[in-house]
């Protein structure tokens, strides 16, 4: 399987429409949210997972950098929130640790 940098190399109009798009085509351009969310859903249902929106990811990726040890002031500058305060509100309450 190509990795995601082997696939960008072999299309030279790759040109992302922002940084740090997660989900883009092959030419740079983002994703609508529907496909990803409905392709996210086809996925969980064949690896017979509860149904999930794409955003758990996201979730699932905070809160295990903050029960790694990770400063909440990096994971709120990782994430793009506002304030640290609303990385902690959202996020530190999951965790026992």
């Amino acid at each position: 399987m190509e990795s995601l940098h082997e696939v960008i190399l072999r299309y030279t109009n790759y040109k992302p429409a922002k940084e740090n798009i997660v989900f883009h085509q092959h030419d740079g351009r983002w994703l609508r949210t529907n496909v990803v969310r409905d392709y996210f859903k086809t996925v969980c249902k064949r690896a017979g997972l509860p149904l999930l929106s794409p955003h758990a990811l996201r979730y699932t990726h905070a809160v295990h950098l903050l029960e790694a040890g990770a400063e909440t002031k990096y994971v709120s500058e990782r994430l793009g929130h506002a304030s640290v305060k609303v990385t902690a509100d959202t996020y530190l309450h999951v965790t026992k640790k």
